[in-house]
């Protein structure tokens, strides 16, 4: 398979109906995240792997999606923190030259604690990454994507129980 990242470029091959398209996946190295990697890549799609700490994970992302014959690049940067998007962002965009496909993926868990016992600086911390990354990188992008361009946030059920009773948690 030949990734291309032309922007003008429209796939035509309905196996790879995002050939053409370049794709940020924060978070895009483990998990969900990496599954979703791989996805659009499988779809044709180059894609910019975001880790914040797992170099390792996100390493082995791209090496397999490109021993399968795709385009995927790391990119370290903590998605709650301004300067580290900014830059993250202008190597990406050096790189690829667009972005056409979000996919703000990248989450953290709570501390486990109950909102009684949660630090305020906890609460933000949490909500800096699940909601404001994502408004923050798509405010970014989206004057730069294309027609026909996506983003899309995923959430988590990691988040501060406001419950006491461990029985009343949903598993």
């Amino acid at each position: 398979m030949t990734i291309t990242t032309d922007p003008t470029a429209r796939a035509t091959d309905p196996i790879h109906p995002l050939a053409g398209r370049v794709a940020l996946v924060t978070g895009g190295g483990r998990g969900i995240g990496r599954a979703i990697s791989f996805r659009l890549a499988a779809d044709g799609a180059a894609v910019a792997v975001n880790y914040r700490r797992d170099e390792e994970s996100a390493l082995a992302t791209c090496v397999a999606i490109e021993a399968a014959g795709g385009r995927a690049v790391p990119y370290c940067a903590s998605v709650d923190v301004a300067d580290d998007v900014e830059t993250m962002l202008e190597t990406v965009l050096t790189d690829f030259g667009f972005v056409d496909i979000l996919v703000s993926n990248a989450g953290i868990a709570s501390r486990g604690n109950t909102v009684v016992d949660t630090d305020p600086a906890e609460m933000e911390r949490v909500v800096r990454t699940h909601a404001f990354a994502a408004f923050g990188l798509s405010r970014a992008l989206l004057p730069q994507m294309r027609e026909c361009a996506r983003a899309t946030s995923c959430s988590s059920r990691a988040s501060v129980p406001v419950d006491r009773c461990p029985e009343a948690r949903r598993t």
